[in-house]
Order: structure tokens, then C-alpha cells, then sequence
């Protein structure tokens, strides 16, 4: 908790994330899916609470555990929003001096 990581939260995460591997393409996103999904677990899932103010208890895990198992999602958008544009540009740049 000194690092503001609540345990529960970051485990929840991490087993919702591994439900997804199965769609990752390579290791990479494996493991960009479980680091992604046991984050986002670990630090939103108090903001969701937050949000949706649920008064039951243990409901924290609950969504923890759906915020891992959105890591990949969350991965696979980045993926094709920002690392697809990079590297056709990359391309780009290379083609016009080559």
C-alpha cells in the first residue's frame, strides 16, 4: 500500500487479464495485455467506484477484475490508433529516401 498498489485490485487485474491471452498475436502483446490489464485494474478501478458509486462490498474486485480482462482492448487500440500511423510513416520516410 506504500505505493498506493492495493494487492487485491492488482491480482483480480492480473487473472482477468489472462482470461484475453488467448487473442494476443505474440508474446509482446501478451505481456503488454497482462501489464495493461493488471494496471488498469490496480489504478482506475478506484475511479470507477467512484463514478458508479455502488454501495456493495467486495464490488471493487469485481471490477478490477473486468478492468484486466479489458487490458488487451486497451492495448490493441493504442496499437492500431497510434503504433500503425508511426510505422507507416516510418515507411513513408524510408521509401522517399531510398
Amino acid at each position: 500500500m506504500s505505493l498506493g498498489i492495493n494487492l487485491g485490485l492488482a491480482i483480480s487485474g492480473f487473472f482477468g487479464s489472462l482470461l484475453i491471452l488467448g487473442r494476443a498475436k505474440d508474446w509482446k502483446q501478451r505481456l503488454l495485455a497482462v501489464c495493461a490489464g493488471t494496471l488498469s485494474a490496480t489504478y482506475l478501478t478506484p475511479i470507477a467506484m467512484d463514478i458508479v458509486e455502488l454501495g456493495i462490498e467486495g464490488a471493487e474486485h469485481g471490477f478490477a477484475f473486468i478492468l484486466g480482462y479489458s487490458g488487451l482492448t486497451v492495448v490493441e487500440y493504442i496499437e492500431k490508433k497510434y503504433i500503425d500511423k508511426i510505422k507507416s510513416k516510418t515507411d513513408a520516410t524510408n521509401e522517399s529516401q531510398g
